[in-house]
């Protein structure tokens, strides 16, 4: 009879020790699943009376606490969700986009003059005979200040000796401006000795520019 009563009493205490166990392994993984302690307390299977007391009694057991580090080893804790807002969205507002004007459209003046900027002064030259016209303008080739004008315009080409010889003939053509005003100072002069109804008439005055 002594021998049955303690393997009776053998048989509780190990079913009891299996129960509770078997409790806080429950709520060791209920504890991973971030909840709190009674609702972990109430998950191992204890009432919610004293789910609060049994709960914060199991959070501090040692066993629950090595199952707890056991199971993370095991199995990552289970994240928890997080409401996230939605980012503010920058609204970009609609650009127009720049129509490209036709190259037909262009006015013809504006083209003319774009084409006429585009042609060198060589080719925009007309020449008629000795006579050079550019851009409306005329210069007589046999004339050296035309001709030193021409040369810097790049319509024709002088070498060294024709430019120096162009220089030097200028007086002749054209006279120092020195030289002209003594000689119409002589000539007025003349004019008011030599002045009365039969006085000489006034020769005319050089032409300085020439005309097409």
């Amino acid at each position: 009879m002594l021998q049955k009563a303690a393997l009776k009493k053998r048989l509780f205490y190990w079913n009891f020790t299996m129960a509770m166990n078997e409790q806080k392994e429950l709520f060791a993984k209920a504890k991973l699943r971030g909840l709190s302690n009674r609702e972990a307390a109430i998950a191992a299977g204890y009432s919610e009376k004293t789910a609060s007391a049994s709960g914060s009694r199991l959070a501090k057991d040692v066993d629950v606490l090595a199952e707890i580090e056991r199971l993370k080893l095991i199995q990552p804790m289970e994240p928890v969700a997080v409401a996230v807002e939605p980012a503010s969205v920058s609204v970009v507002p609609d650009v127009q986009p720049v129509q490209a004007v036709p190259v037909a459209e262009r006015s013809v003046e504006t083209s003319e003059s774009l084409d006429r900027i585009a042609l060198s002064a060589r080719e925009r030259a007309v020449v008629r005979g000795t006579t050079i016209e550019l851009d409306g303008v005329c210069y007589d080739q046999t004339d050296p200040k035309d001709q030193l004008i021409l040369c810097s315009l790049g319509v024709i080409s002088l070498n060294r000796q024709q430019i120096d010889a162009a220089k030097a003939l200028l007086g002749y053509f054209h006279g120092k401006v020195a030289d002209q005003g003594k000689k119409d100072v002589e000539r007025e002069r003349a004019h008011d000795v030599a002045g009365g109804k039969f006085s000489p008439m006034r020769p005319p005055e050089p032409v300085q520019g020439r005309l097409c």
